[in-house]
């Protein structure tokens, strides 16, 4: 559950298009529209995009940040999950950062993660490449949907100017830059400071529905453990 949750508050850190009216039916969507459309999913997302944004977030931007993630130690990260190591039972965390721990382990680990690092980024953007076509298309029928004509026109004016194009042409990178990535993980030990009041919330909503089986088996356990001790 606690996964689940951290995985929809990045989700919602991610970029969307948004637009007050009410969206179209993609069936309903006229052609004159749909092409508006287009020419605006071809100024703010030039082909080739894609590729290149898989292979810079999967090669450079991710590569610092695991540098930077791999230079904090197990207690850097215990206290940014908002963990106190008094208050357990546990070893306390240590303080040796993550990049010593691996180099102990594997003297080759950074010149690996280098070569994986590359490979990874590569691979992605191949990847990016195969999947940009669709991605273009759905891209345009939701645009399409949730801006006018005139918007769309009003719009394309701007992207058919120099500095449209030069805006355009990197509007979409910018959420794979380093700069952007550093500002939203820089806010993870925020959003997990608030999990366990937002879990609580959670659990009071649900709290009439039935148990799941896998819950209500683990919850039994202890039960049982109890009445066999008291035998």
């Amino acid at each position: 559950m606690k996964s689940l949750v951290f995985a929809w508050l990045l989700a919602a850190a991610a970029p969307a298009l948004a637009q007050p009216a009410a969206p179209l039916p993609a069936d309903t969507i006229d052609p004159q529209r749909l092409a508006l459309a287009k020419a605006t999913v071809d100024g703010i997302w030039p082909a080739g995009t894609y590729s290149k944004m898989m292979s810079q977030m999967m090669g450079g931007t991710m590569e610092e940040m695991m540098s930077s993630f791999m230079n904090m130690s197990e207690a850097d990260l215990a206290k940014n999950l908002g963990a106190d190591a008094k208050t357990t039972d546990k070893k306390p965390p240590s303080k040796e950062t993550l990049r010593e721990q691996m180099r102990k382990e594997d003297p080759h680990f950074e010149e690996r993660m280098k070569i994986m690092g590359k490979v990874m980024g590569e691979e992605m953007g191949r990847i990016g490449s195969i999947m940009e076509p669709k991605l273009r298309e759905g891209l345009t029928k939701a645009v399409a949907k949730r801006f006018t004509p005139v918007q769309l026109a009003d719009v394309n004016r701007f992207l058919a100017t120099e500095n449209g194009r030069a805006f355009g042409g990197e509007m979409m990178m910018l959420w794979v830059d380093p700069e952007v990535f550093k500002a939203m993980m820089g806010s993870v030990p925020e959003m997990m400071k608030e999990m366990p009041a937002m879990m609580q919330k959670m659990e009071a909503a649900t709290a009439h529905l039935p148990k799941p089986k896998k819950k209500e088996k683990a919850e039994a356990k202890p039960a049982a453990a109890e009445d066999e001790d008291t035998e």
